[in-house]
């Protein structure tokens, strides 16, 4: 075949191949948006008033009030990108496991995690309308705002050999890394034909954060403490459980708050069901001055003097037991 002839035959595949395209894209304007699924995507209100899936947040935004380090503030809305209209049934956010989520009225959502994952999942049953496509987006039914609190302990809770639960000073927090904050979404239920997913990314301003929460932690030997409340005088407060241990592998503890009767602070910490610390404020300063605890012998003894602020995981969220129930006991006498 001459040059000319493989020129025109070159010409002749480029235009079928053209014509091939044109006649794709007019097919796919002639299909009425509504044959076309819906596509749902969680969006999030930002300074200017917009929904979008990244929204900066600016230090103005941020409370830094409270026992979390911060709370953002979140608008949430869905919004419906495909061709034809969805109603979900339910939307899953998943958010790291140090965080988690707050409705406006200051209560803590239930999350669900997994051992050796780092993520907490919630799961939000509304009663959502059928979002259609092309339209504003749909704000949460039942919501106002929901809060994101960053928290980053102060203090680490370990457990050594001997069950007895410990505290050691969290490092600083790299502002840095909770500044950056993606919440992995989905939505799906009977009328949406598949699992939809997709994460919605909360860009914090980082000089809005703390740059050091370490607290310091200091023990003295003593040979003996001062004189300690009797148990049988102390009142309980309330409780709440911790995780104590490693991350992947945690325990649960749970730490019951007593009073004394000169208004004073004393917390006892079980695992399996035993007490194995005792922990002393005396003076209502908000300041750890000795500590007790029970190595299963079948008697606890002081060890120690110590001086740090009482960690925020200790104090009680549950209401005080019932005067008749084994937990508003008093504890188990810890004198040497």
């Amino acid at each position: 075949m001459s040059e000319r002839g493989r020129r025109q035959g070159l010409t002749t595949r480029w235009r079928l191949a053209i014509g091939l395209v044109a006649l794709l894209l007019l097919a796919g304007a002639l299909i009425p948006a509504s044959s076309r699924p819906g596509m749902l995507q969680l969006v999030a209100l930002d300074a200017a008033g917009q929904f979008h899936d990244t929204v900066s947040i600016s230090a103005a935004q941020v409370d830094t009030t409270g026992d979390a380090i911060a709370r953002v503030p979140l608008v949430l809305a869905v919004r419906n990108v495909g061709g034809s209209a969805l109603r979900p049934g339910t939307l899953e956010v998943n958010l790291p496991a140090r965080d988690r989520l707050v409705t406006a009225a200051g209560r803590v959502l239930e999350g669900h995690t997994v051992v050796g994952s780092p993520l907490t999942r919630y799961v939000l049953d509304l009663e959502f309308p059928s979002v259609q496509p092309g339209r504003l987006p749909t704000l949460l039914p039942g919501t106002d705002t929901l809060w994101v609190e960053l928290i980053v302990p102060t203090y680490y809770c370990v457990l050594p050999a001997d069950s007895v639960p410990d505290f050691i000073p969290a490092p600083a927090p790299d502002a840095a890394t909770l500044a950056q904050l993606r919440i992995f979404y989905a939505f799906y239920g009977r009328e949406v034909p598949s699992r939809q997913t997709g994460v919605l990314e909360l860009r914090i301003d980082p000089r809005s954060l703390p740059r050091d929460t370490a607290a310091p932690l200091t023990a003295v030997e003593q040979p003996r403490p001062v004189a300690l409340p009797e148990p049988s005088t102390l009142r309980p407060v309330g409780s709440r459980t911790l995780a104590c241990g490693e991350p992947d592998a945690p325990v649960t503890i749970r730490s019951t708050l007593w009073q004394t009767p000169d208004g004073g602070r004393v917390f006892t910490l079980d695992y399996a069901h035993v007490t194995r610390k005792w922990l002393y404020d005396l003076n209502r300063d908000s300041i750890i001055e000795w500590e007790a605890s029970n190595t299963g012998a079948g008697r606890s003894r002081l060890l120690r003097a110590v001086r740090f602020p009482i960690p925020d995981a200790l104090m009680p969220v549950t209401t005080p037991p019932k005067a008749d129930s084994a937990a508003a006991r008093p504890p188990p006498d810890t004198s040497p």
